[in-house]
């Protein structure tokens, strides 16, 4: 963002796959470099527009939808590649290797700890512990080298993952 909006020319376009409903924050970035002034400020639009709009507030909606509409061309999937299939999802579960699971089990039992004992202490809960933790304990459950640089074993999610590339290269996909 702060690069794109140091460029200065004649004609500006912005093309985007992502959905304007993903966040209201994006928009704003990207009108910033389209048209600096058509929103206003940052602080300008979180009051005026963001904080409406997440509190349901219909008339905000309107107002920023009609601001920007006549500056977007949008279409569906539908409209520009109707052949494409439906978006399929599908889900994977990943067990952990024994190597991995014990150092996970071992990490998770000390952040339980850790959080227990700022419990009777009677302290507030650092937000950022639990953060913390839940980052390590995703990260860990991954792959353990991604917080320890030292760790030789694999991960189960790993294999699975090498497994299918493998199936589907296999299949010619």
């Amino acid at each position: 963002f702060k690069a794109a909006i140091q460029l200065h020319s004649h004609h500006k376009l912005i093309l985007t796959g992502t959905p304007i409903e993903n966040s209201l924050k994006d928009l704003w970035s990207q009108f910033r470099f389209l048209q600096p002034d058509l929103l206003g400020s940052e602080s300008y639009y979180q009051k005026r527009y963001i904080t409406p709009v997440k509190q349901g507030n219909i008339r905000a909606e309107d107002r920023l939808s009609r601001l920007i509409s006549p500056l977007i061309l949008r279409r569906s999937k539908q409209e520009v590649a109707p052949e494409l299939p439906s978006l399929m999802e599908e889900y994977f579960y990943c067990g952990m290797t024994e190597g991995q699971k014990e150092i996970y089990q071992r990490e998770k039992n000390g952040l339980r700890n850790i959080l227990l004992e700022q419990t009777h202490k009677r302290e507030n809960r650092n937000n950022l512990t639990v953060l913390n933790g839940i980052t390590l304990l995703r990260q860990l459950a991954c792959h353990p080298s991604m917080v320890y640089s030292d760790f030789i074993g694999s991960s189960g999610k790993l294999e699975d993952i090498m497994s299918m590339f493998e199936t589907l290269q296999s299949e010619g996909h």
